[in-house]
């Protein structure tokens, strides 16, 4: 699964905001008198769809092959949490899974990576340690911990739910000011003297009700890296006009900045802070909406007041978060289409609040569109949002039609490596994965990536299959290393500007289909190939060496002499007279100074004289009566012909 499911409160208002008057109650009578349909809520809540098991003192459910511990049931004084329950690790500590224990210290796992919602509240810790693996912390997960004195917190924990802390005796100590908990700005426990706040760099989260009712504030400046913004975190700051916003925020909580002049001077119409959509200030009377390009987030409840006209949503490929009930006042919207790098959806996707309860008032209960259907990627978080929820989910990916390999067959050295490279059509298909497997791992290997191994002399195939079944092999042969290589040429004279090819041979029985060549001297001799067959080219007169290398380590080399290009070509023949069927043959030279290993022959009329060589030599043979002539030229165009007569 791609990105994550964010399976959070599902109250329109804090489950721990209740809480902070007033002495502790149970989180089930908080959510019975919540404003949402209950049974949505325990689920959220528990992390559970109904496999909750057994295992000693612990219930746990299993989503997705992580395991959530749901209750401890046990009266020890000192708790070590497993890191794995029957083999499946545990990720989550469960919202009041160790609610009201009877424990003094507890020994959480390093792959927890969140403590959930009253996970130990109302304990009786006096320490905790939270390790480096985890990155959130619920809603009043250790609230009125009443002897919890000491706290290790990691800078791992990014985001840390309202009340977390609240009527322990450790966060009790902490002094007026600023109070931080790991990468997150928890909350402003006194005034603020100047009315300017600067959250510090490194912030990964302001926590909700951070800044609530800090009257006093007039402009925050929140510093890029900053991701999210908790519900009701400026909540009626009543002095509050100016917020610089980072360019990371994805995720904007809801009310974050309500009571605040800023918001209420926030024009009508589509309302954006940064690339967040914050909300639709006003009242839509258009049926389709249009999210604009870049944007990353759309904030909780965006569309939950004045959309009662809207169907359709059109959401750009860079959204990445969208928040909790964002579409609740959009009941006519049956269906989204979500963009396939959508990595986190808070509760409430597909979920309602009807205009009226039928007797003309307004209704309070948020319910289930009937049907409602995800479209989205197979394989991401949309899918499995979808199926979380008992959603409808139709796939919008691209599925592969076909397969390429760069090689289709090939032959491999021992020891010798290679990669292949697979080719998906439609070059727009949505998921690109290619799995490898080789047809006898004694003779080959090959990794994810497609990097091949040749282990021991044999015949096998290395197969790439798509995520849909499709596939394509090479066949490779494996023989011996090679115990030498030899080049095609040892010695050879070329002039300035020409080209040059020098191949190479292995003995029989062995193969290097890798081999390098390289210059001594790139003044002198410049390669412009350097693989399977070494191409140069001449630079300036002097000599250089052209070597070849095998994968093993074998070398072979040709010694290249440059000299200057030939001024002029002198054929050693310029007439000659033959009889049909006889054949002969032509050579030329340039001057000493000059170097040209590529001569070229040619005939002005085939079917009098036909050549039979055309490099270096020129052979030919008289076809019939007639009179012809054989042409020789150099790499830099000079010329020199022979006329001959058939008679």
């Amino acid at each position: 699964m791609k990105g994550s499911i964010k399976l959070r409160k599902l109250t329109a208002v804090s489950l721990c905001a209740a809480l902070l008057c007033g002495s502790m109650v149970s989180l089930q009578t908080v959510l019975s008198e919540s404003n949402i349909n209950a049974g949505a809520v325990s689920s959220a809540i528990t992390y559970t769809s109904g496999n909750i098991k057994e295992y000693g003192d612990y219930t746990y459910s299993v989503e997705n092959n992580k395991a959530t511990i749901l209750r401890y049931k046990g009266n020890s004084q000192t708790v070590n949490i497993p890191e794995k329950i029957n083999g499946i690790t545990v990720k989550t500590i469960g919202a009041q899974s160790f609610y009201g224990a009877d424990l003094k210290s507890i020994k959480i796992p390093e792959t927890v990576t969140e403590i959930d919602a009253y996970a130990f509240a109302v304990s009786r810790l006096t320490a905790i340690t939270i390790p480096k693996s985890v990155v959130k912390i619920g809603v009043c997960a250790f609230k009125s911990a009443e002897n919890l004195k000491n706290v290790s917190i990691p800078d791992s924990v990014v985001e840390v739910g309202v009340g977390a802390f609240e009527d322990t005796p450790w966060y009790n100590s902490k002094a007026n000011g600023d109070v931080y908990i790991g990468k997150a700005y928890y909350s402003c426990k006194g005034k603020i003297a100047n009315g300017t706040v600067s959250i510090k760099k490194g912030t990964k989260s302001i926590s909700q009700y951070a800044f609530a009712d800090c009257n006093n504030i007039k402009s925050i400046i929140i510093p890029n890296g900053v991701s999210t913004i908790g519900e009701g975190a400026f909540n009626n700051c009543s002095s509050l006009k100016k917020i610089s916003f980072p360019e990371d925020l994805v995720h904007l909580g809801q009310e974050a900045f309500s009571g605040t002049p800023w918001a209420n001077s926030l024009p009508k119409g589509d309302v954006y802070i940064g690339k967040i959509y914050y909300k639709y200030n006003g009242t839509l009377s258009k049926d389709t909406v249009v999210i604009k390009d870049g944007t990353r987030g759309i904030a909780d409840w965006a569309f939950s007041e004045g959309c009662d006209s809207m169907k359709k949503i059109e959401l750009p490929d860079s959204l990445e978060v969208i928040g909790s009930y964002a579409f609740s006042g959009c009941p006519k919207m049956t269906s989204i289409s979500l963009p396939k790098n959508i990595k986190e959806i808070y509760p409430g996707l597909g979920w309602a609040k009807p205009t009226s309860d039928g007797s003309g008032s307004a209704a309070s209960t948020v319910g289930l569109i009937k049907g409602f259907t995800i479209k989205g990627y197979t394989g991401t978080v949309a899918e499995s949002y979808a199926k979380a929820y008992g959603l409808k989910f139709v796939s919008l990916s691209v599925q592969p039609v076909s397969i390429t390999l760069n090689k289709t067959s090939m032959t491999l050295g021992k020891g010798e490596t290679t990669k292949l490279n697979a080719t998906i059509a439609p070059s727009n298909t949505t998921n690109k994965t290619v799995s490898w497997r080789t047809s006898d791992s004694k003779i080959l290997t090959v990794d994810k990536n497609g990097n091949v191994k040749a282990v021991n002399n044999g015949t096998a195939w290395v197969t790439a299959k798509t995520v849909n079944g499709i596939e394509k092999s090479c066949r490779i042969t494996v023989k011996n290393a090679p115990s030498r290589i030899t080049l095609t040429k040892g010695v050879v004279t070329i002039g300035v500007g020409e080209k040059f090819s020098v191949g190479s041979a292995v003995p029989d029985g062995s193969a290097a289909a890798k081999r390098t060549y390289r210059t001594s001297n790139s003044g002198i001799v410049k390669m412009t190939r350097t693989d399977w067959q070494g191409d140069f080219v001449g630079v300036k007169p002097g000599t250089a060496y052209v070597t070849v290398r095998t994968y093993n380590g074998k070398e072979s080399t040709c010694k290249v002499t440059v000299k200057a290009a030939p001024s002029v070509v002198t054929i050693s023949k310029r007439t000659l007279t033959m009889k049909v069927g006889q054949t002969a043959a032509l050579s030329c030279s340039v001057p000493s100074n000059a170097g040209c290993a590529t001569r070229t022959y040619r005939t002005s009329n085939s079917s009098v004289v036909k050549m039979t060589n055309t490099n270096w030599t020129g052979k030919f043979k008289a076809v019939k009566k007639g009179t012809a002539y054989v042409t020789v030229r150099t790499y830099n165009g000079k010329e020199s012909s022979c006329k001959i007569t058939v008679v």
